[in-house]
């Protein structure tokens, strides 16, 4: 009987390796083109915080703790970032391989765009960065790939996974989400007319309404430290809407020590967990009374001033989708290894690497980003490929896709502190994915059409 089942998982085996050998040596070369030479990955500064938190073994909401909490006994085992990051290579190859062969991409033109996709910049650069904003774009493009599967068990179960941890890779992730799931509810429900769209809409908003209360409860119940990361916001647009105003609108309490407006006004830098104003300084993590006076002061200033408030959240916006300069930080550099970033294994392998990337950079600087990295360009190219397959086809899967990176961009407008490039760097990676489907697919069919029309040809 045990040497049967052997003989039934040997050939099950054999079998799968002929299937999908293109596929075993698509992700086998972007392991070794990716992910060896940047092993054991770029970490950002939430990255290093995580680590940190993992070996003190206590979490604050301010750094994904259901990710660091699901880490943690990995971790415990060896599993450190580098496992993590040749991780994301996998599932960001295979994710896309599903996406475009749901698409409908014929499958021997699935795997070399599979490969050219991530050997492109942005992917190549989402990739090989170990932080909270990659864990978003595999679990979204995870759930993109479940959407378009047929609706079995294992695929909504999925599903589900996906959206947790979406969700709890990124506190911005949720509107994105939701267009997911209420496109996976649009094409699996059982429903018809109407009661089909409100179903859909609730769909969308309850599920990751759900997720977010039940990650809540969990904080809760485990003790999770509640840091308020939203103070980076306010204390972003106070110092924003001061400067405008040409008075004081920040809480004393929150800047030690107090510093007069023309003090104010000097240029903002982001560290940890503090923003620096020159050689001042305002603390992002304070108590909650200190927080709950900076969020009145902040309701206040938007009441008193929402022309103000708007206008810098335009200028903050326009620059964080590319339309009004270059988005900062294109990429994180080999060489930014600091205690809480380890240098590469590879340096020559991975300095060659940040050179590539370097091509693609607003004149070659990693710190802002070139037009391939301009959110506003693929958001406009997605909506036109939208478009152009509907018109031409009424296929209206690509209007989801462009729908999925509007939202995504637009919840940004409210919420995000700065103006860094990885925000945005899953809108552009989706839009790229469904830009690159809808032109393979319509190819094939073009193809097929002159293959037809000059075999009709000959047979007359």
């Amino acid at each position: 009987m045990l040497a049967d089942r052997i003989a039934s998982l040997r050939a099950g085996l054999v079998h799968g390796v002929r299937a999908h050998w293109r596929w075993f040596v698509v992700v086998g070369a972007l392991l070794l083109l990716v992910g060896l030479p940047n092993y054991p990955g770029r970490w950002n500064t939430d990255t290093g915080v995580m680590v940190e938190q993992m070996q003190a073994r206590r979490y604050d909401d301010v750094w994904s703790p259901f990710i660091t909490w699901i880490w943690q006994p990995f971790y415990s085992l060896g599993m450190g970032a580098g496992w993590v990051m040749l991780g994301q290579v996998v599932v960001i190859a295979l994710s896309v391989g599903v996406v475009l062969r749901r698409l409908g991409v014929p499958g021997a033109w699935a795997p070399p765009l599979t490969f050219a996709l991530c050997i492109s910049p942005v992917f190549y650069a989402s990739a090989i960065s170990v932080m909270r904003d990659t864990w978003f774009l595999c679990s979204l493009l995870v759930a993109i790939g479940c959407v378009l599967s047929p609706p079995r068990r294992r695929t909504m179960v999925l599903l589900v996974v996906a959206v947790v941890l979406a969700i709890a890779s990124r506190q911005n992730a949720a509107p994105a989400v939701a267009v997911v799931v209420a496109w996976g509810a649009w094409r699996w429900g059982p429903w018809a007319g109407r009661r089909r769209l409100l179903a859909t809409a609730a769909t969308g908003l309850l599920a990751p309404a759900a997720v977010l209360l039940s990650l809540a409860v969990w904080e809760t119940a485990i003790g999770v430290d509640q840091e308020h990361p939203e103070t980076a916001v306010f204390v972003g647009d106070l110092d924003e809407m001061s400067g405008r105003v040409g008075r004081m609108l920040m809480p004393e309490s929150v800047v030690d020590p107090p510093f007069t407006l023309d003090e104010f006004r000097t240029s903002t830098i982001y560290a940890l967990d503090t923003l620096w104003f020159g050689n001042r300084r305002a603390s992002l993590r304070q108590t909650d009374a200190v927080h709950a006076e900076i969020a009145e002061a902040w309701r206040d200033s938007v009441r008193e001033y929402p022309v103000v408030y708007l206008k810098g959240r335009w200028q903050l916006f326009t620059r964080q989708i590319g339309w009004s300069g270059p988005p900062a930080i294109a990429y994180f550099p080999a060489d930014i290894g600091t205690s809480r970033s380890p240098r590469p294994h590879f340096p020559e392998a991975a300095a060659k690497a940040s050179t590539y990337l370097s091509w693609f950079a607003h004149e070659g600087d990693w710190r802002f980003g070139g037009w391939v990295h301009r959110a506003w360009v693929w958001w406009a190219l997605v909506t036109a490929t939208a478009a152009w397959q509907w018109l031409r086809f009424r296929r209206r899967t690509y209007a989801v896709f462009a729908l999925v990176v509007a939202v995504h961009l637009t919840a940004l407008f409210p919420i995000a502190p700065h103006m860094q490039f990885r925000f945005v760097e899953a809108a552009i990676v989706i839009a790229q994915l469904a830009i690159v489907g809808a032109v393979a697919v319509s190819w094939r069919r073009r193809l097929d059409e002159s293959a037809q029309i000059a075999s009709s040809e000959y047979e007359s």
